[in-house]
């Protein structure tokens, strides 16, 4: 009999070891998503914007047969495993007519099993993407998306003064250099509340050398109707 009761006790001890263990693995999942590494549905973050020769070549691929425009990748920001891969990326894209103005959008490229390519999400914004690089005083593009040291203090100083929502720096786009650098900067942005999802955006910052900053314009994406 005593030993009966050393067994179910034992037993008991076990099972309330292992429902302890999953609520504290639920626990720390949700707490990664909250830090930023995973963000809807399964979509995992890039470790860097950079565009490889990889992304590339799938863009080359899916837009073979495609007429009317262009998209051309600025920035890499996410990836989700599916029955292959989708990819999310920053593009510029411009219909294919003379003089054309060109705008930021958010593309999901969808690499399939056998290494086929294929657009199937296109989300739109406002945000100018024509730089002249001749004209003294317009935004020029950066060298490399990874986000500068000086461009996420601009930053962090532009929205000092917000409450309720942040801005988390994704990818340096471009900068117009005057007065002080301003910056052209690919952003998360989360309402402050419990268990918020995040939503990009691209943000305009306007930064005065030796003064404040300020965010100057925002530009949200959205799916083309």
């Amino acid at each position: 009999m005593k030993k009966m009761i050393a067994v179910l006790v034992c037993l008991t001890l076990f099972v309330t070891s292992c429902i302890v263990f999953a609520a504290c693995s639920k626990q720390e999942t949700k707490k990664g998503k909250r830090a930023g590494s995973e963000i809807n549905e399964g979509w995992r973050k890039a470790d860097s914007p950079e565009i490889t020769k990889t992304v590339e070549a799938l863009f080359e691929k899916a837009m073979k047969g495609m007429d009317g425009v262009t998209f051309t990748p600025v920035a890499y920001i996410a990836f989700q495993t599916v029955s292959g891969t989708n990819h999310l990326v920053l593009c510029k894209t411009a219909p294919v007519v003379p003089d054309a103005n060109a705008t930021y959008a958010l593309v999901t490229l969808y690499e399939s099993l056998n290494g086929e390519a294929e657009i199937v999400d296109i989300k739109a914004s406002k945000a100018n993407a024509t730089h002249e690089e001749e004209i003294t005083g317009d935004f020029v593009p950066v060298d490399s998306p990874i986000v500068t040291e000086e461009a996420k203090k601009a930053l962090e100083k532009a929205y000092e003064g917000l409450t309720g929502v942040e801005y988390f720096p994704v990818a340096l786009i471009a900068k117009q250099m005057g007065t002080g650098t301003n910056y052209l900067i690919l952003c998360e942005r989360t309402v402050v509340v419990p268990d918020a999802e995040g939503e990009y955006v691209m943000v305009s910052v306007g930064n005065q050398a030796g003064s404040s900053a300020e965010i100057l314009e925002i530009y949200e994406f959205r799916a083309k109707e």
